[in-house]
C-alpha cells in the first residue's frame, strides 16, 4: 500500500505527474475550467494499492 500524495492547488499537469510518480494510475474529473487540483479520491494521506486508479478532481 502507498500513501496518496497531497496535490491540492497544484496545476493539473503537475498534480497528475506527482500521482503517477507515486505509482498510481490517474483518472481526471474536471469541474468548471479544470486547471487546478482540488482533491483526490481516495484522499491525500490515505493508503491505496500501487497501480490503483486515483481520481483527480480539478477546478
Amino acid at each position: 500500500m502507498i500513501e496518496v500524495p497531497g496535490v491540492f492547488n497544484l496545476p493539473a499537469a503537475e498534480a497528475k505527474k506527482k500521482l503517477e510518480q507515486a505509482g498510481f494510475k490517474v483518472k481526471v474529473a474536471k469541474r468548471y475550467f479544470g486547471q487546478t487540483a482540488w482533491s483526490t479520491e481516495p484522499g491525500a494521506g490515505q493508503l491505496a494499492p500501487k497501480g490503483s486508479t486515483i481520481i483527480l478532481n480539478l477546478v
